[in-house]
């Protein structure tokens, strides 16, 4: 978790929630702005009653928390073409 975020208003509930959850959290740098990443890890699914490496993946995870123009903008950039219906309600916004 990023230092901007906990400086956030409800930053209460998501560490509640990390806690509830038995997250192991840290408090890091993060490459991006207003950012969360996490890593999963899952059980090895090895069959045997053998003692099994305990762990098989480890895959890392991001979100990133916009403001709706700051999603628009993305989406703008990435889309080639939005349709009408978006475009009427990102400049409805703007006025």
């Amino acid at each position: 978790v990023t230092l901007a975020i906990l400086q956030d208003a409800g930053a209460d509930i998501l560490l509640e929630a990390l806690g509830s959850l038995v997250c192991e959290h840290r408090v890091e740098p993060q490459l991006r702005a207003r950012s969360l990443s996490w890593s999963r890890v899952s059980p090895d699914p090895c069959p045997c009653p053998c003692p099994c490496s305990g762990w098989a993946e480890h895959k890392q995870e991001l979100l990133l928390l916009l403001e709706p123009e700051e999603f628009l903008q993305g989406v703008a950039q990435t889309s080639p073409v939005l349709p009408p219906a978006l475009l009427h309600w990102r400049w409805a916004s703007q006025e």
